[in-house]
């Protein structure tokens, strides 16, 4: 005898609406899973959906360029079928002074062994030729970093500038090229950061990845052209998005260990 016993679906909790929240929820909403994905803030996404001012002027926090290995979100918009990107575009880097490099599409160009397509592709506007020169002894030290924890604990002890100035970069150089470069990937200029994680960075876009520069650039806010139509999936799916809860305390069921209930403002409780 067969039963015709329903069986409910199993209840899961997801805490903070971001890039991984959402994707947590979304395919456990595919699943079939009673999902409730909780957010602090006034929207899904927080500070990377932006906000809009008094004026209704929108605001993002951060860089939202979405460069070519970014394989994982360009298949979500597709899935989701939205186009929200530009085409791929090249990238420039920008001084006080105005436009210093452009790279073209790289994925357009015929490789070459690296790093010599990002020396040979990239166009610099207004460096002379005795500065960018002054680049190239700087070549041993990105190769020697392999990006392993020995590199690393080697190139820790110094900070950017100085591996900089060791390797004879011209100050020209550094200041219209490398320093616009640290602030963009880095966040911090080559005083505050280590030598191993600049490094690290030119590792990644000169040595490991040369197409990796070719960007594509959402046509709006994040928020507007991205956030909101995956969440619309998700409650499509079954799933509830609920802003303005911010989980305060999680109660924890002794006897199996695990989570038995969220404690959220302004939505008292959900058990699992």
């Amino acid at each position: 005898m067969v039963s015709s016993a329903v069986t409910e679906p199993k209840r899961v909790v997801v805490v903070g609406a971001g890039w991984a929240g959402l994707g947590s929820a979304y395919h456990l909403a595919q699943q079939g899973y009673d999902v409730t994905l909780l957010e602090a803030g006034n929207h899904p996404g927080g500070l990377v959906a932006g906000w809009q001012t008094a004026g209704g002027k929108s605001v993002e926090a951060g860089i939202h360029g979405f460069w070519y290995p970014y394989n994982n979100i360009f298949s979500l918009v597709e899935e989701l079928g939205i186009q929200p990107f530009t085409p791929f575009t090249r990238s420039a880097q920008y001084s006080p002074a105005g436009l210093e490099v452009e790279s073209p599409l790289f994925q357009d160009m015929p490789p070459l062994p690296s790093p010599l397509g990002t020396f040979v592709y990239t166009q610099f506007k207004r460096l002379p030729l005795a500065d960018r020169l002054s680049a190239l002894p700087l070549l041993y030290a990105v190769v020697d970093f392999d990006n392993s924890d020995e590199a690393w604990r080697r190139y820790d002890g110094v900070t950017a500038r100085e591996l900089f100035r060791q390797f004879g970069v011209s100050a020209r150089l550094y200041k219209e090229a490398f320093e616009p470069m640290l602030l963009v990937g880095l966040f911090a200029p080559g005083e505050q950061c280590s030598a191993a994680a600049a490094l690290g960075m030119l590792y990644f876009f000169i040595l490991a990845h040369q197409a990796d520069f070719d960007v594509k650039w959402c046509r709006g806010t994040v928020g507007a052209q991205i956030f909101r139509p995956w969440v619309q999936k998700i409650e499509q799916a079954g799933g509830r998005v609920l802003s303005q809860k911010r989980v305060s305390d999680v109660r924890v069921d002794e006897q199996i260990r695990s989570p038995a209930s969220f404690v959220a403002r302004r939505y008292s409780r959900l058990r699992r």
